[in-house]
């Protein structure tokens, strides 16, 4: 995972993420990344770029961000791991790039108008209203709901903008001459072909049993081998809207009142199809309407007079009168027969002549006809609420001084409690255990926990499921006694003298092949009985193209001169190859021309990622970058919760 987000902070393409980052929480809905109240790094800038300053509060919660996006597609990954991995240092990095490319464009004059910002905002689905358009209630609501700044947001969606438009220029005009793409082109198409030989493990003689004295050795200098990752033992309980659903019903009262209430719903409807012409003078619309009543369609009427008539299906009176921008039209529209052709009528639209196509009437629904559904409703809400109310009695027990036992027996739910569990999920004690469904919520939870933390309730399933759960006990990272595995150990003892000497078998065969011996006639001459070679070969293009991993064998192939040999570890510890190239084969570029375009694209883009680096460093130097040493180390302390002298 960190590799990966390595790769993917190098791309200047991503360059503006870490500026949206809270915005992309927003979007998905995912909340304010997690734990940033906590994570202030003690208040202090972590760099200074021109006039502005990256706050170590800001940085925290960039990161936070970042790792709770991983963790969503690795849940087991831990902030130390993220962080001795370099990846505040990686988010440091970028967002002063960013910064630095906001400086340059102020500095220069450059700005990112307010329209524009609004633009973008107003793109995006999670702050549209019932309508379908943008809708600034429901905006503010989500940034409410996600405790955020407005004023933040607009900031990060123009620096975004300000960088894209720096950045795009300088890294879209690479441009890779064909000259120096031709021959990287046909080495793409270069073949190679040889030979591969195994030493298995399973070929080497046992040997003599391990002494004591060899076994705790090897343990000792296999120690991480052996060590079992932090594990956490939690109890927890699980509640639901089972509890409540036998005990909530509706009353006659509640039924009436709620039909009452949604009477306009349960009311007999009236939708017309409507057609309508918009001219702007009164004298055409006469015309039209004249033809129109004289059997002529109106739509012919329309064309014949230059206009064009449109049909607006399933129309109630509201939503016309907003389309014909005149409630008088829509009223008249909706007062008159099938077929009916209305007198020309003024709006400011223009001049309109409209017919009645068709007019639908659907009855409306009784007390009796609704009774069911209103009852299903009113017992669902009771639940709801009676829901809500048992996890907000909990928290406030919990608030008010109780603990877990003392909610768990004044409440009668039923507790379980967990084996030693990796943040995964895994058991190491217990083989073959397999975590249920609800408890995954609940590990995400416990392992962000401390053991002197009071007891929390969480949600499994949003208004169907919660958990209540208290962290027992942390058992911290360690080595499993010798003891206890020792058979475990021998037999690793005795993998890895067989892999030590089937390496030795390997190289001495390597040996006599770049010595001049074939390749059979050296694993022959070890006296070992070993598989005889076979043919190995590929063309770098089809690695390449390759859906698949490509296997370190022919990865290995195309690394080496041409009649020579090397040595590889195979997969899985189960021996050693001995690779051997016996031919080069150059491509030949006149027979698949189009790769040339292909390659100076991938190049191209390459080169513009690399104009795009120079440029940022340029602009670095230009507006003044100055990193806080101190204050950073101080933030990976926060982060991980480290002591100053760690």
């Amino acid at each position: 995972m960190i590799s990966f987000f390595r790769r993917a902070l190098s791309s200047w393409v991503v360059l503006g993420l870490l500026a949206l980052i809270m915005i992309a929480f927003i979007v998905t809905g995912v909340g304010t990344p997690s734990g940033l109240d906590n994570l202030s790094g003690g208040g202090s800038n972590v760099a200074k770029v021109g006039g502005s300053t990256i706050s170590s509060t800001d940085a925290a919660a960039r990161v936070q961000a970042q790792l709770d996006g991983a963790r969503q597609q690795n849940p087991s990954l831990e902030i130390g791991t993220f962080v001795r991995s370099g990846g505040v240092d990686e988010v440091v990095d970028q967002m002063v790039n960013g910064r630095a490319f906001e400086q340059f464009g102020l500095k220069y004059g450059m700005t990112v108008s307010s329209r524009l910002v609004d633009g973008e905002i107003a793109a995006i689905p999670a702050f549209r209203g019932p309508s379908g358009s943008f809708d600034r209630n429901t905006f503010l609501g989500v940034l409410a709901q996600r405790k955020l700044n407005e004023r933040i947001v607009r900031e990060d969606f123009a620096r975004d903008k300000m960088t894209n438009a720096l950045i795009l220029p300088a890294a879209g005009v690479a441009r890779v001459p064909v000259g120096l793409v031709t021959p990287i082109a046909a080495l793409l198409l270069e073949a190679r072909t040889g030979q591969i030989g195994l030493v298995p493990t399973a070929a080497i003689a046992s040997g003599a049993p391990a002494s004591d004295a060899e076994l705790q050795k090897f343990y000792q200098r296999q120690l991480t081998r052996y060590t079992v990752p932090e594990t956490r033992i939690i109890r927890y309980a699980l509640f639901d809207r089972s509890r409540f659903e036998g005990k909530a019903s509706a009353t006659e009262a509640e039924i009436a009142q709620a039909y009452k209430a949604n009477s306009a719903q349960y009311a007999a409807k009236e939708t017309r199809v409507l057609s309508q012409v918009v001219v702007p003078t009164q004298a055409v619309a006469a015309q039209i309407a004249a033809k129109a009543r004289s059997g002529i369609a109106l739509s012919a009427a329309a064309k014949a007079s230059g206009a064009e008539a449109t049909t607006l299906a399933a129309q109630d009176q509201s939503a016309y009168a907003g389309l014909a921008a005149s409630p008088a039209i829509a009223k008249a529209a909706f007062a008159a027969a099938k077929g009916a052709i209305l007198d020309p009528q003024k709006s400011p639209l223009g001049w309109l002549v409209v017919q009645v196509d068709a007019i639908n009437r659907t009855g409306g629904k009784s007390l009796s006809d609704e009774r069911a559904a209103l009852s299903a409703q009113i017992v669902k809400q009771k639940v709801d609420v009676a829901l809500a109310d048992f996890v907000t009695k909990i928290e406030d027990a919990i608030a008010d001084g109780s603990t877990f036992d003392d909610v768990i027996k004044a409440e009668g739910l039923s507790v379980v409690t967990t084996p030693a569990l990796t943040a995964s999920g895994i058991a190491p004690d217990v083989p073959g255990f397999k975590a249920a469904a609800e408890l995954q919520s609940i590990l995400h939870d416990g392992f962000q926990a401390e053991v002197n933390d009071d007891a929390a309730v969480l949600t499994i399933t949003p208004g169907q499921s919660y958990g209540f759960y208290d962290l027992d006990r942390i058992n911290p990272a360690a080595p499993k006694p010798l003891t206890s595995i020792r058979s475990q150990v021998l037999a690793d003892f005795q993998q890895d003298r067989a892999l030590r000497e089937a390496k030795r078998l390997a190289d001495a065969i390597a040996l006599k092949v770049n010595q001049g011996a074939p390749l059979a006639s050296a694993i022959a001459s070890t006296g070992v009985s070993l598989p005889a070679p076979r043919p190995i070969g590929a063309r770098r293009i089809d690695l390449a193209k390759s859906q698949q991993k490509v296997p370190p064998a022919l990865a290995l192939l195309f690394s080496i001169p041409a009649r020579h040999a090397r040595v590889l570890e195979a997969e899985d510890k189960k021996g050693w190859y001995v690779i051997w190239l016996d031919k080069i084969e150059p491509g030949n570029i006149a027979a698949e021309p189009n790769l040339i375009k292909v390659t100076q694209g991938e190049l191209s883009r390459s080169l513009g990622d690399e104009y795009a680096q120079q440029f940022a460093a340029a602009i670095k130097v230009d507006v003044g970058v100055k990193k806080n040493d101190s204050a950073i180390a101080a933030l990976k302390r926060s982060l991980t919760g480290a002591t100053s002298s760690q």
